[in-house]
């Protein structure tokens, strides 16, 4: 959405007018308030156990997060990943244009909410944010064994850290710079 937002311009070169306007108003989905408060209706600690906006590092970052400060860990079904179509064409466009190879899910993505619900709630939950308009699914779930894991499809389990750094973040300044030098 930040992307989308700075550099209309650039989206606006490779896939158009309407995409661009369409990619800039991501910016303004940058909130977790409505997923928070219509969560809220299952039941803090009787449904909901944690909650957490995926800012710095991304969805990565905050399921490792939950992991350490819960003191247990996460499994996550690579197959039950999602994002939105747009988000990734930007992402991957500013990728290939700044030479950052990033893995999207290490990347700041505000606006996306992790939660940890009870299991009896799941499908409570899921119907709640769905009924009110936001995307939302079962990615993993909580387990007694610390860190988080990535259950692949074809069933190896990869251990997935918290990242080094944000790829953002050399994103936009190595766009801001091309942009400044029109090289964009």
């Amino acid at each position: 959405g930040i992307l989308a937002a700075m550099f209309p311009e650039i989206l606006e070169k490779r896939y158009g007018k309407d995409f661009a306007e369409r990619a800039a108003k991501i910016f303004y989905q940058q909130s977790v308030y409505a997923d928070a408060i219509t969560l809220a209706q299952i039941g803090l600690r009787t449904g909901v156990t944690s909650m957490h906006d995926a800012t710095e590092y991304g969805v990565w970052g905050a399921l490792n997060d939950i992991a350490e400060a819960s003191g247990h860990g996460v499994l996550v079904y690579e197959n039950a990943l999602f994002y939105d179509q747009d988000v990734k064409k930007v992402f991957d466009l500013f990728s290939e244009l700044t030479g950052e190879k990033a893995d999207i899910y290490s990347a700041i993505s505000e606006g996306t909410m992790i939660a940890t619900v009870k299991e009896k709630k799941t499908e409570e939950a899921i119907n709640v944010l769905r009924k009110n308009g936001i995307k939302a699914g079962v990615i993993g779930k909580v387990t007694e064994e610390s860190g988080v894991f990535l259950k692949k499809e074809d069933g190896s389990e990869e251990k997935i850290d918290r990242p080094a750094k944000d790829p953002f973040w050399s994103m936009f300044f190595k766009a801001s710079n091309l942009k400044k030098h029109s090289s964009l």
